[in-house]
């Protein structure tokens, strides 16, 4: 495990989404403020027919459960983000490939382009985007359970079901203390708030702790490792790789640190795509060339068979000359992979002002 940074603002879904589709994001907060406006109004009948039905719940919502309805929808959102991989998954819920792109062409009704629609016609938009990562591929026409598929957690972000997640729920409380929350302007969901008194008071009820937001950084000696007045010796050998599809990127670090504490960003991937199995067919550019370096150090690092046979081969001085000048090319093909590869962040400035 390596400390990173966390920034207390709720993730970037809005870019990703941007840069699926432009008009996505709008479409979604349309939905989002006239269901809002359902539940408010508390007509059973209309949230039976404008909510339940085009969401497939298995039961009609009170009034009083918009919060946890607002939840299990932007948890969908979260899903999809951190899969968004070129081809099928599984790793979180069966998705299709490219998930976010598929998400926002179920908002837009299949009709890219059109620049208006009725709330209705939104949230039925949303209600099939939301749709993806909760349905049951052998019953797919069975009803959703809304407290079944999302259980409220520490980590605004979803904990997912079982034990599993009882354990994530745990250590956000204990080792870890990430602060999130939707605006509805740095984001396309509504405002909710959640804030570090949030945090203490839902893990000191629920587990009898109170989150430790800098133990593990002071416990492993890299509280403030990115700070330059850090003495950054002390640790080596460590890639930071992110994809800039995954939301989680915001709480790593995107640039290099030292010659031997080195971040690797990728335009077009996903939640640890570059740690999954090769797919010659589907994986973009930048995740290959990403793994190009990866092994590159891994080999140096691990003074590996591979290694030392171009060492003995040209010695050490010529050998580090040479492997400076192959990452260096690498890393430019990394750059120019990215700029290729339209459907990923957009420009990393605007990125920035989300973290």
């Amino acid at each position: 495990m390596t400390p990173i940074p966390w920034h207390s603002k709720f993730l970037p879904f809005f870019l990703l989404s941007r840069a699926a589709n432009k008009e996505c994001p709008g479409r979604v907060q349309q939905a989002f403020s006239a269901l809002k406006g359902v539940f408010e109004r508390g007509n059973a009948k209309e949230i039976a027919e404008r909510v339940q039905k085009p969401f497939g719940l298995c039961k009609t919502p009170k009034s009083n459960e918009w919060d946890h309805f607002l939840q299990y929808a932007r948890n969908a959102w979260t899903s999809m983000s951190m899969c968004d991989y070129p081809y099928p998954s599984t790793f979180l819920a069966p998705l299709p490939a490219w998930p976010i792109k598929a998400a926002c062409k179920a908002v837009m009704g299949g009709k890219a382009g059109r620049a208006t629609a009725s709330d209705d016609e939104a949230i039925t938009g949303l209600a099939n985007a939301v749709a993806l990562p909760y349905t049951d591929s052998s019953n797919p026409d069975g009803c959703k359970d809304m407290y079944a598929l999302f259980i409220a957690c520490a980590d605004q972000t979803g904990c997912g079901t079982g034990n599993d997640a009882t354990a994530w729920d745990f250590q956000m409380c204990s080792d870890f203390s990430i602060i999130t929350e939707s605006t509805n302007t740095t984001d396309m969901f509504p405002e909710r708030g959640w804030t570090a008194d949030s945090l203490n008071q839902y893990c000191e009820k629920t587990y009898g702790v109170v989150p430790q937001p800098m133990e593990v950084a002071t416990r492993l000696g890299a509280y403030g490792l990115e700070s330059p007045a850090y003495n950054r010796d002390a640790y080596s050998k460590i890639i930071f790789s992110n994809g800039m599809l995954d939301p989680w990127h915001a709480g790593g670090y995107l640039k290099s640190l030292s010659k031997s504490l080195i971040a690797v960003k990728i335009k077009s991937g996903a939640h640890h795509l570059d740690l999954r199995g090769s797919d010659k067919e589907h994986d973009p550019r930048s995740v290959i060339v990403a793994r190009k370096i990866e092994k590159a150090y891994t080999h140096k690092w691990m003074n590996s068979y591979r290694w030392q046979t171009v060492v003995n081969g040209m010695g050490e001085i010529e050998a580090e000359r040479v492997f400076e000048k192959k990452i260096t090319g690498l890393f430019q093909e990394l750059e120019e992979a990215g700029n290729s590869e339209i459907y990923g962040a957009e420009k990393e400035e605007d990125v920035m002002m989300f973290i």
